[in-house]
């Protein structure tokens, strides 16, 4: 009876170690920094806003703009991923827009046990904040997910506090700085659209997607505002302003052609974007 109490008082004793090395393994693999492949600016910057850069280890061609990211290897463009490549990084997980593929790459990566996080371009920052909850939560960062969401929510309330006269606007995209009627002008449920709605402004642009803004189209639409989004940060539209049909517009007589940085919509609405409306719409409101 007695050696039988030893030997069950040692088979106790290893049961109550091999629980601890367990408990401890797990509490490691839960701490244990993740390898992730941020497939978008958008995905990049939240992550980054998360404290979660450290884990980034491949990023696509729009998230390379980012200095502190340009060391790391780029995946491309997210629409014409390589299979080969992203199955090389060995990653954790892929995180990107909706429409990244394609699907045979994101297959080939998935059953390798690869984790899939595909979430819908923000139009709107109900959608923004839904998309840091949903990356917090996966990578438990949830009080530095609730921080941003809280920050998310204050400017959003600094943008509907801050009150303008002008009602009308349209939004051109001119990366090349070339400004007048070259400018694609912003139409319903695009970026640019987007951030209209987050400075209260009417979108005169009724057609879909981005089309070229001709000359006799300025001159129809007539807007308030002009907003005019470069790669830069301008604080007014370059060359924009000197075209002779901008000029005959209300926006150009009332100086309200403003410059706003293209970078912050590459892939929606982002926290930079929600930060260049409060900077345009502060300043329309002291026109």
């Amino acid at each position: 009876m007695r050696s039988a109490g030893i030997s069950f008082a040692k088979s106790l004793a290893c049961f109550s170690l091999l629980l601890t090395v367990i408990t401890t393994q797990t509490a490691l693999a839960e701490d244990e920094t993740p390898r992730i492949i941020s497939a978008d600016l958008g995905t990049t910057q939240v992550l980054q806003a998360l404290n979660l850069q450290d884990a980034i280890i491949a990023v696509d061609v729009t998230s390379v703009r980012q200095p502190e990211l340009r060391g790391l290897p780029s995946i491309g463009y997210h629409r014409q991923l390589s299979p080969e490549g992203l199955l090389s990084i060995k990653a954790d997980a892929l995180v990107g827009a909706a429409d990244m593929g394609p699907e045979t790459a994101i297959n080939a990566l998935e059953k390798t046990g690869v984790q899939i996080i595909q979430q819908e371009s923000p139009k709107t920052i109900d959608t923004l904040i839904e998309n840091v909850r949903t990356l917090s939560t996966e990578f438990n960062h949830k009080e530095d997910g609730e921080k941003l969401i809280n920050i998310i929510e204050e400017m959003r309330t600094t943008l509907a506090n801050t009150s303008v006269k002008q009602k009308t606007a349209i939004f051109l995209l001119d990366m090349g700085g070339h400004g007048g009627a070259n400018g694609s002008m912003a139409g319903q449920g695009t970026g640019g659209d987007a951030f209209l709605n987050l400075l209260g402004l009417e979108n005169m642009a009724k057609f879909p997607a981005y089309r070229e803004a001709s000359r006799e189209s300025l001159i129809a639409l007539n807007p308030d505002v002009i907003v005019l989004a470069s790669g830069g940060r301008p604080s007014k539209g370059p060359k924009l302003e000197d075209s002779e049909v901008i000029a005959l517009t209300r926006a150009a007589k009332e100086k309200n052609i403003m410059g706003m940085n293209a970078s912050t919509l590459v892939a929606g609405l982002s926290v930079a974007a929600m930060d260049e409306a409060i900077r345009v719409k502060t300043t329309l409101a002291k026109k």
